[in-house]
């Protein structure tokens, strides 16, 4: 019953007016909420209690484990699920292998003048950063991209030559 709580009430209750002042949307905020960090404060300070020997700390560990374990469980499993029904991007990417590869929108490329949404890049290649006149721009998909925009494309290594055409010239 405590895991439902902390993971349904208080959580959201305490991450939310923290997150105000972040440029987030509610959907994002709904999100980071839900499947933000979780578990390493508790199980340290849990662990501490155990260390300087306070009175029922045993059992007060073992609480926290479980509500924590739930937490990383439910919630975790849940991540995918909720970022979909959020409307929030969200990848899967073999980390070891991924690259962020910097590229110039050109006037000829594929890119110039499409929403960012509108671009084939697939399951395995996202933009992660937009410069625009030397500053850094607000990404979305409704985002569309002039000649000279730097992007950086967070992407497998085997998908650089395609995005090298959809990003720099020719078509896709």
């Amino acid at each position: 019953m405590l895991a439902l709580v902390l993971a349904f009430v208080a959580r959201p209750l305490a991450i939310l007016p923290l997150l105000a002042p972040a440029r987030l949307g509610r959907r994002e905020r709904a999100f980071v909420a839900w499947a933000g960090l979780k578990g390493a404060v508790p199980i340290l300070l849990g662990a501490l209690a155990l260390l300087a020997e306070v009175e029922g700390a045993a059992r007060l560990y073992g609480i926290v484990f479980v509500v924590v374990l739930f937490s990383v469980v439910v919630q975790g499993a849940s991540i995918p699920f909720a970022a979909e029904r959020l409307r929030i991007p969200f990848r899967k990417v073999d980390h070891d292998l991924a690259e962020v590869l910097e590229f110039v929108v050109r006037d000829d490329a594929y890119a110039s003048g499409r929403r960012l949404g509108e671009l084939p890049l697939g399951e395995r290649a996202w933009v992660g950063v937009l410069i625009r006149d030397g500053r850094p721009a607000t990404i979305d998909d409704d985002v569309v991209l002039q000649p000279g925009d730097r992007v950086h494309v967070y992407c497998q290594p085997d998908d650089a030559p395609a995005l090298e055409r959809i990003f720099e010239g020719g078509s896709a």
